[in-house]
């Protein structure tokens, strides 16, 4: 079952946006061989509970959640589960405009075992400016990051990673849970504050800063998950 606007089993995208405004509630999308939801130049987007299943076929201009620049000052997704797809789970990629989404209660999980790249991704490159946000969501056995935000040269990204639970699943043991970077024109800001961190993940966040006049400004903190 799928709401109004979707369909299930779609050789292309699900959902496809361009030059619009969306507001998504109660949808169940799955097996599209493109992506769930694909947005080009987003005005507004509210995304409200959601599932998202095994769409994608293939790497590159696909995700269970692809939106190219996303203008929304307020964005939202809240109570959204995206799991199975084929290389990121979410990307919210803005190059040319400034935009905001928050992610809360989602829950974000079991990308390819082969090709599975992040759980959700926060990028900005040339003129793009991306406030991201995703707090007391739950991330599981994305193969190598859970969490990213990642400023391209010329661009700005802040990230608030606040809340969220994280582990490697059952699948895949993911070699990083959070990683943050910034190319040398551009400016990164970035929040962790991630409950719990498993132990048996050696490198629970990564910062890169690249040289050059622009700032890469953060403090992550983790708190362990306890012994078994």
């Amino acid at each position: 079952r799928i709401g109004r606007t979707g369909r299930a089993g779609a050789s292309g995208d699900a959902i496809s946006l361009t030059n619009a405004k969306a507001v998504l509630s109660l949808m169940w999308i799955k097996n599209n061989a493109n992506s769930g939801i694909k947005g080009t130049t987003v005005s507004k987007l509210a995304l409200t509970d959601l599932l998202l299943q095994a769409n994608t076929n293939n790497i590159g201009e696909q995700a269970g959640i692809l939106i190219n620049d996303l203008s929304d000052p307020a964005a939202t997704a809240t109570r959204v589960e995206v799991t199975g797809s084929t290389e990121d789970n979410v990307r919210i990629h803005n190059s040319a405009v400034t935009g905001t989404i928050v992610f809360d209660t989602c829950t974000v999980k079991d990308n390819s075992t082969v090709s599975g790249n992040q759980g959700i991704f926060f990028q900005t490159n040339t003129t793009g400016n991306l406030t991201g946000t995703v707090k007391n969501s739950t991330l599981s056995g994305n193969r190598t990051i859970a969490l990213r935000a990642d400023a391209g040269a010329g661009s700005t990204a802040n990230a608030t990673f606040n809340n969220n639970t994280i582990s490697v699943g059952s699948l895949i043991r993911g070699t990083q849970v959070i990683a943050v970077s910034r190319a040398a024109t551009s400016s990164l800001t970035f929040t962790i504050h991630t409950h719990p961190i498993p132990r048996s993940i050696a490198t629970p966040t990564t910062v890169f800063s690249g040289r050059g006049h622009a700032r890469c400004i953060g403090r992550p903190q983790h708190d362990l998950a306890p012994p078994r």
